[in-house]
């Protein structure tokens, strides 16, 4: 519903719906969003936003986080960081081997 102001006009949004004065829509709710690779919603006022673990990013937890990229040297000296979905690894680097006895 929108009311004529000198000059200008503003609008309210009807019961249920959010809007910034000029358009309203239909907020996200955790009945409507989905949240991906083990995010869980949370109910806001207005809306719904999926907390993602921190491996995962993005609106819906849809993206891997690279932690070689993100993380401050995630890998010991002589290994090489690899990403992989959800996590990283550590790959020994030519001429090392890796140490199982500690």
């Amino acid at each position: 519903d929108c009311i004529n102001t000198e000059g200008s006009f503003y609008c309210t949004c009807k019961p249920g719906f959010v809007g910034d004065g000029l358009t309203c829509e239909d907020p996200i709710t955790c009945a409507n969003l989905t949240c991906l690779n083990h995010g869980e919603c949370e109910e806001l006022t207005p809306g719904a936003r999926c907390n993602c673990p921190g491996y995962f990013g993005g609106d819906s937890c849809e993206k891997d986080v690279d932690e070689c990229s993100t993380m401050l040297q995630p890998c010991p000296s002589g290994t090489t960081c690899v990403n992989t979905r959800g996590s990283y690894s550590c790959r020994c680097e030519p001429g090392y081997m890796l140490d199982t006895t500690s």
